[in-house]
């Protein structure tokens, strides 16, 4: 029975078909379009229809427009645009300054730091330029100055969480330069102001000291940090037994202690110091600095 019933469906389509193009209302495809991919299946969907693309929605227009508002806000500085802003634009900072006391006294001294920098900075030849029409340029300093030769000067290379002291005053030695674990040691043949930070490797690390006389490892053991010991002290072991003792305090100097030092990875120091031997011109009250990279743009400004 149920064959039969689908002969008669069958027959009926076919009846129909005809029927269609003898009466010339049969459009291009005829019968066979109504078998073809692309109609209806038997669950009356399309099963061969291409999705068809839409446009963005209103929706996604609504999250695309709260994550441009997102987006922090560049703000200039006061009578400066977004284009004249500097691709270091508040990565390097000055981060404070020590105004001078009153007018014509011009020894002041400032701090410029990094702040989430992305890529090492070059920053000598970068300028400050204060309220007064005064400015200063920053200038070249000597990465890792060693005891020996003339201790060159090159480029000031800032690299995330470095910073720069810059003092309007002359350097005790002439030089700007990158700390290290040892320079504190140069507090003992000049007078740097303010006095370099004394954080040397104590003298009592060294393993050898376990094997001299209790006397003489007492005495290594109290030399202040990054100090030569007097030459009173020194005199004070001169036996047979206090040899080594004697050798090692001989050498507890900033060249010993650079050579012991120098290939470990945390002998640079973050900071630099710079002089420039000359005067800031910074109102002693207020005063807006402005610092800016080697095109002119706006690194950074500063109020106080």
């Amino acid at each position: 029975m149920k064959n039969i019933l689908i002969i008669v469906f069958v027959l009926g389509l076919v009846l129909f078909g005809a029927s269609q193009i003898f009466s010339g209302k049969s459009k291009p495809g005829g019968i066979a379009s109504f078998f073809q991919p692309g109609f209806l299946d038997v669950s009356g969907t399309d099963v061969g229809q291409k999705p068809v693309s839409v446009g963005p929605t209103s929706e996604n227009k609504d999250v695309q427009a709260k994550k441009e508002e997102e987006k922090p806000k560049v703000e200039p500085p006061l009578g400066y645009v977004e284009s004249q802003l500097s691709p270091f634009y508040k990565q390097i900072r000055i981060n404070g300054v020590n105004p001078p006391d009153y007018f014509g006294d011009y020894s002041s001294e400032l701090t410029i730091a990094t702040d989430n920098l992305k890529n090492p900075a070059d920053i000598t030849g970068w300028t400050i330029r204060a309220n007064l029409g005064g400015s200063i340029e920053i200038p070249r300093a000597v990465s890792e100055f060693s005891p020996y030769g003339s201790n060159p000067e090159g480029n000031i290379i800032l690299r995330p969480s470095e910073y720069v002291r810059v003092y309007s005053w002359k350097s005790a030695n002439g030089k700007n330069f990158r700390l290290n674990k040892c320079t504190g040691f140069l507090n003992q043949s000049y007078k740097f102001s303010p006095s370099l930070p004394e954080d040397c490797p104590s003298i009592a690390q060294d393993k050898k000291i376990i094997t001299f006389t209790g006397a003489c490892q007492d005495f290594l053991r109290s030399l202040p940090l990054c100090k030569l010991p007097s030459p009173s002290d020194l005199n004070r072991f001169t036996g047979p037994n206090d040899i080594e003792c004697r050798r090692i305090a001989d050498q507890y100097t900033y060249g010993s202690c650079y050579d012991t030092n120098r290939t470990k990875t945390d002998f640079l120091s973050r900071e630099w110091r710079v002089w420039l031997g000359g005067a800031m011109q910074f109102d002693p009250k207020h005063d807006r600095l402005i610092l800016f990279d080697k095109q002119g743009l706006v690194v950074d400004e500063y109020v106080y």
